[in-house]
């Protein structure tokens, strides 16, 4: 069926948010942006259930589309062609997806769009440079500064600001490649002369059967080159960080100056 002017989609994807966001491009000259778009770039995971469409604020539809959000701009906002569709550049697309989201749901998606390689930090920089008003700006910045210092998640987030920091963390390597057995990992922070490999689990990574039998796998292989791993869980990072850092500095004593002691955090 006929959506708009050189837009068809079959009877069954007709109600679809993404073939009304490229109705709306269409017509309006704009783009998918936001985390509809980020999720288009596979900078994210998880795709909204509500879209965002940016537009040249001069541009008018000629009917409403009430599950879209229409984002009018007068900046000149890049885009690319993926799937058919117009999208916003990624970096763009970050930008407007904090318009979408609360101020640490912001920063989950910041850390999380900057984790996957395709938001890179220089330009993201430079547009918030030149975006004084930008939304959440402050939240960005927090998450450029903590993504330099090799947190690639929310959890690593947590992990840097609030457990593993100070000594005996002054000497944590982060995103540490390392090669186990006939495999190459990249552990989320590496201690070197402890030889302990601190992991953060999010559930939606690490909670799978497939993936809690190679997480086991791993933690095995590289025992097997004298590397202890340590695992918090996404609850034990929010809910009690000052019993993480206390078993991680208990976990660095041990290993390091024999000091075996039983965490106690009050």
């Amino acid at each position: 069926m006929k959506v708009t002017r050189g837009l068809y989609a079959s009877s069954g994807f007709a109600g679809s948010p993404w073939v009304a966001a490229a109705a709306v491009c269409c017509e309006s000259a704009g783009a998918l942006t936001g985390r509809a778009a980020l999720a288009a770039w596979g900078a994210i995971l998880d795709a909204p259930t509500e879209f965002t469409v940016v537009m040249p604020a001069a541009r008018h539809l000629r009917r409403e589309f009430p599950d879209l959000r229409l984002l009018r701009t007068r900046h000149e906002v890049p885009t690319s062609t993926l799937r058919g569709m117009t999208v916003a550049e990624p970096e763009w697309a970050l930008v407007h997806a904090m318009r979408e989201v609360g101020e640490r749901e912001a920063l989950a998606v910041a850390l999380e769009a900057l984790g996957s390689g395709t938001v890179l930090p220089l330009i993201l920089t430079e547009l918030l440079d030149g975006l004084p008003r930008a939304p959440r700006r402050a939240v960005l910045r927090d998450a450029l500064a903590s993504h330099a210092e090799g947190a690639r998640s929310i959890l690593e987030h947590i992990a840097l600001r609030d457990i593993l920091l100070g000594p005996p963390f002054d000497a944590l390597r982060w995103q540490w490649p390392i090669r186990a057995g006939r495999r190459r990992y990249v552990l989320d922070a590496f201690h070197p002369r402890a030889m302990v490999a601190f992991e953060l689990d999010g559930a939606r990574f690490h909670m799978s059967p497939d993936r809690w039998a190679a997480d086991r796998e791993r933690d095995s292989l590289l025992a097997a080159r004298g590397i202890q791993t340590v695992r918090f869980t996404f609850a034990d990072a929010t809910r009690r960080p000052a019993w993480c850092a206390e078993v991680a500095r208990a976990v660095v004593a041990g290993r390091v100056w024999g000091e075996w002691r039983e965490p106690v955090v009050a």
